[in-house]
């Protein structure tokens, strides 16, 4: 279906729905809407190639939820909206961003509405979709990988040649039944009489060789259809169909001559009528001899040389699946074969399927692999493995999928121990540490598997250990909030979350904790101090003696600003509680000794202390305070030596004049003198007033 765009933006919409047929499209039944992005790879639009998808799940008309999943190749936008995602190319780097805003009515046309689509890049340009309406009137496809290729899927791991019914039993592809009957019965009466070599003497014989239960297994297996075709698939084939026991290259087989049996199949790989058997055959006898090889690897060192020969084989097994898959005379082969088994069961269609989920389940294998390797801390194989998925099949399988199914017990087994360690905290918050602890250590050697399958930056990965990391933060912050648990102890523990989270919300949780914490830790070690100073605004001693006791610490101030910076929160913790106690020494000197000195050094030693503006601003209003006092202090205390000099000049002048008047005029005289000396005593001390003013 095509919704139509701006013609810059070429735009596939895919409809998938879960379910045979089309009337599942109903409230209350679970399907799928993917938004497919197709890339642009014509000439006319160089400077717009993009892509982006997403999946919708609606469990009812009135559940819906959005579940974004980025499309093969690329990968979500770091730190991006939800259902975004992009590549690159060249210098360019496009996005698509959904506004995400869905309905669903279940009238009987079955519309699906997307009222609002919204597609924005980053070049400045904008393309929006007001409203884009799906009529669902016929079946669509059904998924490729459907249930019924179980068989597939399941045997398609390490021991897929070792579980093989013909390789088990040494039959034929083309064994009848009875001859299959009669082959177990003697495997099982030769295994009773412990004639072990002898059970076995078959193509490629196992060692050790199948138990009584392996060969009871295996006839099991021939006894379903479905899995019969597959173990036959993977299998040596005759050239001409039912003649196995007259083919030479499986009768070299049968006599131990691979080496005579892979020549004649070389020599015969160009044949138009029947090279693709040729070509069957050696993929299997490649990927075989690669898996037997790949196993005992797991179990053991081998060396350089051993190394690479199972590389060797490896590559030959790639270089013919690649044919395998695309050749029709193969599936063509195969069609046959399911009608000549004639069961009712079998299905021409089972066939085609199985071409179709073939690459997955080639991958799958190399998925474990890697993944075996990847737990034993054998990175480099895992590494090679993974290469091999990616490298092969291009087009036609699925990585991303394929590790995601690989990885899901172990994801599973994350999202289990975030369970119970949400569990455990409730019960006991004292040990919500060791809880986080556990968690992390049961998490953390997991991440690189992830990264190793899916990439750093894929969400496979991100949201799972988002998901421990946002555990891990809270089980902490349950321990320090309700058990009062120690900071030092929390600390790494946010640390290792921290390293973990890629949500950009959760790291700023985190970061949070971390500062927090680490203030802490560090006013832990500053306790002394605080308890020092916390001594000194509680002591009796006068304002003076706090004030030198306050100077005392001062060293330990500096040696936090060298160490932290000036900048640093607990600095600035510890500077302002020094400034807030020289403000309480300051108000007592003022207000209760009266000693504005004091007062004055304490406020202005806060004032080029503190740090916290708000405190800031009632130190200065004291500092203000305090000078103007003093100055207004300053000025009575002038008016006062004024006076009492005035008074001293008005004396001493009328005594002059008493004497100079009475040395003069005689008796008459001294007053006259005393009445001018006082005259010019008052004019005297009027002067000193004023200039004191």
């Amino acid at each position: 279906m095509t919704a139509n765009l701006s013609p810059d933006l070429p735009v596939e919409w895919f409809l998938e729905i879960d379910g045979e047929e089309a009337n599942t499209l109903l409230p209350g039944n679970p399907y799928r809407l993917k938004l497919l992005f197709k890339d642009v790879t014509d000439d006319e639009n160089p400077n717009l190639p993009m892509i982006s998808g997403g999946e919708l799940n609606f469990q009812g008309r009135d559940d819906i939820t959005y579940a974004p999943t980025p499309l093969k190749g690329y990968r979500p936008l770091k730190n991006g909206s939800d259902g975004a995602f992009s590549r690159r190319y060249g210098t360019h780097k496009y996005k698509s961003l959904i506004e995400f805003r869905y309905s669903l009515t279940a009238s009987q046309s079955r519309e699906v509405k997307i009222p609002a689509f919204k597609v924005s890049v980053d070049q400045g340009r904008e393309v929006i979709v007001d409203e884009a309406v799906f009529v669902v009137k016929s079946p669509l496809r059904k998924s490729r990988t459907t249930p019924d290729l179980l068989p597939l899927l399941n045997s398609a791991n390490l021991s897929l040649y070792r579980n093989n019914v013909f390789r088990v039993t040494g039959l034929a592809v083309d064994a009848t039944n009875k001859q299959a009957k009669r082959r177990a019965d003697e495997l099982k009466m030769m295994q009773e009489a412990g004639v072990e070599h002898a059970a076995h003497a078959a193509v490629f014989a196992l060692k050790p060789p199948p138990s009584v239960d392996d060969i009871r297994h295996a006839m099991q297996r021939l006894d379903d259809p479905e899995q019969r075709l597959v173990d036959e698939f993977f299998w040596f084939w005759p050239v001409a169909s039912g003649q196995s026991a007259s083919d030479p290259a499986l009768q070299a087989l049968t006599n131990g001559d691979s080496s005579g049996a892979y020549e004649l199949w070389v020599n015969g790989e160009d044949d138009p009528e029947t090279g693709y058997v040729a070509t069957h055959n050696i993929a299997i006898m490649f990927h075989m001899i690669a898996l037997d090889w790949t196993t005992y690897h797991l179990a053991a060192d081998v060396d350089k040389e051993r190394e690479g020969k199972i590389q060797g084989y490896w590559k030959g097994a790639f270089e013919r699946w690649e044919k395998v898959v695309t050749d029709d005379r193969i599936w063509d082969a195969v069609k046959e074969r399911i009608r000549s088994l004639d069961d009712a069961r079998l299905t021409t269609g089972f066939g085609r399927r199985m071409r179709d989920t073939l690459p997955e389940a080639l991958d799958k294998i190399n998925a474990e692999a890697a993944l075996r390797f990847a737990e034993l801390h054998r990175l480099d194989w895992a590494q090679i493995h993974i290469t091999w998925m990616n490298e092969s099949h291009q087009g036609l399988d699925d990585v991303d999928k394929t590790a995601a199914q690989v990885l899901a017990p172990t994801r599973n087994r994350v999202l289990q121990h975030i369970e119970t360690s949400k569990q455990q905290v409730e019960k006991n918050p004292e040990d919500g540490w060791k809880i986080a602890e556990t968690l992390l250590d049961q998490a953390e050697p997991l991440e690189q598997l992830f990264e190793l399958f899916h990439g750093r930056d894929s969400y496979h990965k991100t949201e799972l250990f988002d998901e421990v990391a946002a555990t891990v933060n809270s089980l902490v912050v349950t321990y320090r909030k309700k058990a009062s648990g120690d900071a030092s102890i929390a600390l790494p523990l946010y640390q290792r979350a921290l390293r973990l989270a890629t949500s950009i919300e959760l790291r700023q949780q985190i970061q949070n904790n971390i500062k927090v914490g680490t203030n802490l830790v560090k006013g832990k070690k500053l306790e002394p101090v605080f308890d020092k100073l916390k001594a000194i605004q509680e002591s009796k001693a006068s304002a003076w003696g706090k004030l030198n006791s306050i100077k005392s610490l001062m060293p330990a101030l500096a040696q936090l600003a060298e160490d932290e910076g000036e900048d640093s929160d607990i600095y600035a913790e510890l500077a302002n509680s020094l400034a807030v106690v020289l403000r309480g020494i300051s108000i007592a000197a003022n207000n209760t000794e009266k000693d504005s000195n004091a007062a004055l050094q304490a406020i202005t030693l806060a004032s080029k202390l503190v740090k916290d503006s708000q405190l800031s601003e009632r130190i200065h209003l004291d500092l203000n305070t305090i000078r103007g006092n003093q100055a207004y202090e300053a000025t009575i205390n002038n008016q006062k030596k004024s006076e009492s000099a005035g008074c001293i000049a008005l004396i001493i002048c009328g005594v002059l004049g008493v004497i100079i008047g009475a040395s003069t005029g005689g008796e008459g005289g001294w007053v006259a003198g005393g009445f001018i000396g006082a005259i010019i005593g008052g004019v005297v001390s009027k002067v000193i007033k004023l200039a004191a003013q």
